[in-house]
């Protein structure tokens, strides 16, 4: 299962997907791309699993708007891929700025991420 362009788009139109208000809203989209052993450590420092996501992004419904920006891909292993990027989230008025790496691994079934970090950005 190496990896070429075809599957390096699949990872990237995943990950953006999981950008968007739909993709974070559509439980079975979430269910396909998490893996089992899923966790991420969010820019609040807060740690969460793939059950913790999945019954809190469904729930965050579009009260938020978010960018993401700077996204760069790199190839780790013949299965896994890091993707870093940077986002912008505004929220009741308030904007907040994190760098993000996520880490997906394919499998026989297709792209799994099974790693997500969240760091706040500070503004100079």
């Amino acid at each position: 299962m190496g990896l070429n362009e075809n599957k390096m788009g699949e990872v990237i139109s995943l990950e953006k997907k999981l950008l968007t208000i739909e993709g974070r809203s559509d439980i079975e989209f979430l269910k396909s791309v998490l893996s089992d052993d899923f966790e991420e450590c969010g820019a609040s420092g807060r740690v969460f699993d793939k059950q913790d996501v999945l019954g809190r992004l469904p729930a965050e419904g579009n009260s938020y708007s978010f960018e993401a920006y700077n996204m760069s891909t790199t190839i780790l292993a013949n299965d896994l891929v890091m993707n870093k990027f940077k986002t912008k989230i505004t929220k009741n008025g308030e904007t907040k700025l994190s760098h993000r790496i996520s880490l997906w691994k394919l499998t026989t079934i297709g792209w799994r991420i099974f790693y997500h970090q969240g760091t706040n950005l500070n503004e100079q």
